[in-house]
C-alpha cells in the first residue's frame, strides 16, 4: 500500500506509461477500495486512458475482489496472473509458445498453409502497435482509430470490399480526426525510426489481409476481447468506417442479399446498445456471426471481384436492415454475385462450404 500510494502521489511514471496499467491492475485485482477514488481521479486527469466500458470493468473487478475469500486467487488466474516460484521453470514455456504460435499461424482449420505467414505480424508486434495506437494521440486532434482491432476492421472493409483500395491512400486516414478522410493529422513520433517502424507494421498488416483474401484464405479478425458481450465492437466500428470511406462504391451494391446481410450483422455489432437496444445482436447470434466472419470476408471479397466463392452464405431469415424480398434462384439464372456466370457455375457450386449464422 505504501508503494501504491507513493507511485501515484509523486508520481513515479509519466502519464499513460504502461506502469500505470500495472498500478491499476494491481488495485483492481487486490480489491483496494481505499484506492478507488484516486484511480478515478487519474482516469479524469488522463494519467490512464480508459474508455467508459473499461472503467466499468475495473470498477466491477474491485468490487468482485472484495467479495472473494482471503487467499482466493481465482481472479488472478482468470486474468492470467499467477505466482512465480522458479523463474527458470516459469520462463521455459516461452520458446515452446513461440514455436506453437508459429505453427498455428501457418495453418487454418482445414490445415492449409497461410499464404501470408512470412509477413504476418506476430503477437508482440500486434501488441506493440496496439499500444502505440492507444497512447500516441495528438491532444490537439484526437484520432478516430485508437486500437489495432479498429484498424483491422478498417482494413478488412477496404480490402474485402470494392477493388482498387490503396494502402498509400487509406493508411494516413488512421490518424485523421474523423477516420474517413486524410486531413493531414499525424501522431507524435519519438523519432524518424519509430515513424518508419509504425508505417512498416501497418503496411505489412495491410498486405497480410490482402494476400489472404486474394488466395481465399480466411483472415482471422484481430480482437482484443473474446467471449464477452461486447466482443468485436471496435472491429465492427472500424469496418463501418472503412465502408463509409468508400460510401459511393458500397452504395451501388449494398442491397444485394449477401452484402446486405453481412453489413446488417456488422452494423448490429457496432450499434450502441443504449441508443438502439432493439438492433443489437443477442449473445448467441453474435457468437455465430463471429465464428463465420473469417469465411464471410472471403465470400465478400469474391462477390466484389465477380469470381466464384469457396463459401455459400446461408443467411438468417431476416436481416437487421429490414425485410427483403426473397426469391428462388434457378441453377441456370445469372448468379446474384454479379460474376456474369450462371448460378450453378458460380455460388451455386455444390462444393462450396456453407457458412450460416
Amino acid at each position: 500500500m505504501e508503494f501504491f500510494d507513493r507511485f501515484e502521489r509523486e508520481p513515479l511514471a509519466e502519464p499513460n506509461d504502461p506502469a500505470w496499467q500495472g498500478w491499476q491492475d494491481a488495485i483492481s485485482l487486490l480489491g483496494l477500495e481505499e484506492m478507488r477514488e484516486r484511480l478515478r481521479a487519474d482516469w479524469e486527469n488522463d494519467r490512464i486512458l480508459q474508455d467508459e466500458g473499461d472503467r466499468e470493468y475495473i470498477e466491477n473487478q474491485i468490487t468482485l475482489a472484495q467479495n472473494l475469500a482471503p487467499g482466493d486467487s481465482s481472479l488472478f488466474v482468470r486474468e492470467g496472473v499467477t505466482a512465480i516460484d522458479d523463474p527458470v521453470t516459469a520462463l521455459a514455456w516461452l520458446p515452446i509458445e513461440e514455436e506453437t504460435q508459429t505453427r498455428k499461424s501457418a495453418k487454418n482449420r482445414a490445415g492449409r498453409l497461410d499464404p501470408a505467414a512470412a509477413i504476418a505480424l506476430d503477437d508482440s508486434e500486434i501488441e506493440w502497435l496496439d499500444g502505440f495506437l492507444a497512447r500516441k494521440q495528438n491532444p490537439d486532434a484526437p484520432m478516430a482509430l485508437e486500437s489495432i482491432e479498429e484498424v483491422d476492421g478498417f482494413f478488412c472493409a477496404l480490402l474485402a470490399g470494392p477493388e482498387d483500395a490503396s494502402a498509400d491512400e487509406f493508411i494516413p486516414i488512421i490518424w485523421s480526426k474523423d477516420g474517413l478522410t486524410n486531413d493531414g493529422t499525424r501522431p507524435r513520433y519519438d523519432s524518424n525510426e519509430q515513424a518508419e517502424y509504425v508505417e512498416s507494421l501497418l503496411k505489412r498488416h495491410w498486405q497480410t489481409i490482402s494476400l489472404q483474401l486474394d488466395r481465399d484464405y480466411p483472415h482471422p479478425p484481430v480482437l482484443e476481447r473474446l467471449w464477452v458481450e461486447s466482443a468485436a465492437d471496435y472491429w465492427a466500428v472500424g469496418f463501418v468506417r472503412g465502408v463509409t470511406a468508400r460510401a459511393s462504391a458500397w452504395g451501388h451494391r449494398s442491397r444485394e442479399q449477401d452484402i446486405a446481410s453481412f453489413l446488417g450483422g456488422i452494423l448490429a455489432i457496432a450499434t450502441d446498445p443504449e441508443e438502439s437496444p432493439d438492433q443489437v445482436l443477442k449473445s448467441a447470434e453474435r457468437a455465430k456471426f463471429l465464428k463465420i466472419l473469417p469465411m464471410a470476408l472471403v465470400h465478400l471479397h469474391c462477390l466484389w471481384r465477380g469470381r466464384p466463392s469457396p463459401y455459400r452464405l446461408r443467411r438468417r431469415s431476416e436481416t437487421i436492415t429490414g425485410p427483403r424480398i426473397a426469391r428462388k434462384i434457378g441453377r441456370n439464372d445469372p448468379c446474384p454475385c454479379g460474376s456474369g456466370q450462371k448460378y450453378k457455375r458460380c455460388c451455386g457450386l455444390s462444393t462450396s462450404e456453407i457458412i450460416e449464422w
